[in-house]
């Protein structure tokens, strides 16, 4: 029987020329369906589709649906949905306004942008109301691990570290002309 995966994102695209975390979740999602599951993607944006899954929803269509009855696994990106398991590849809103340089700028970016501050803040309150919710974590380095147990309350024992892949990239500006240049 064909095993049926939903994932659900904020922002789906197919391309390779995105974000770290945009290129490892297709990849992931591409060798799930070599593996022969079903893939369904729930997005709020999709670009650059290029119909490797199976079927594409919108996100407004989750009100009605009953994922644990539809699918045998529930995948999300960055908790933005109660899932199974989910990927986390960007740091809480608390770590980043902490890493701002002084309290003044810390307090001068709140009032410059309290409509953008207050979102991110009820964001970060949705996304750990679902991490308490979600048995299993992944991130992608100890600085995550340490971010989430630190700022949002993840429990240690929920967390495992899978960093992203390695991509082999010539580098042809680099110093050491015609080496391979490995980021991740």
């Amino acid at each position: 029987m064909e095993k049926k995966v939903a994932f659900i994102s904020e922002g789906y695209t197919e391309t390779k020329d995105k974000t770290g975390g945009s290129i490892l979740n297709t990849e992931f999602l591409k060798r799930l369906v070599s593996l022969g599951y079903k893939v369904d993607v729930y997005s709020g944006r999709f670009e650059n589709i290029t119909n490797l899954m199976s079927n594409y929803y919108s996100l407004d269509e989750l009100e009605n649906v009953d994922l644990r009855s539809k699918y045998d696994y529930v995948l999300s990106d960055q908790a933005i949905y109660e899932s199974d398991i989910t990927y986390i590849h960007s740091h809480s809103y608390k770590y980043r306004i902490e890493k701002l340089q002084t309290k003044l700028t810390q307090l001068t970016y709140k009032l410059i942008s309290s409509r953008h501050h207050k979102k991110r803040v009820m964001a970060d309150i949705k996304i750990k109301e679902n991490l308490d919710k979600i048995p299993q974590i992944v991130v992608s380095s100890f600085f995550l691990k340490k971010d989430y147990m630190q700022n949002l309350g993840v429990a240690e024992e929920k967390l495992v570290i899978l960093p992203p892949p390695v991509i082999n990239v010539k580098a042809p500006n680099f110093r050491a002309k015609g080496k391979t240049v490995i980021f991740g």
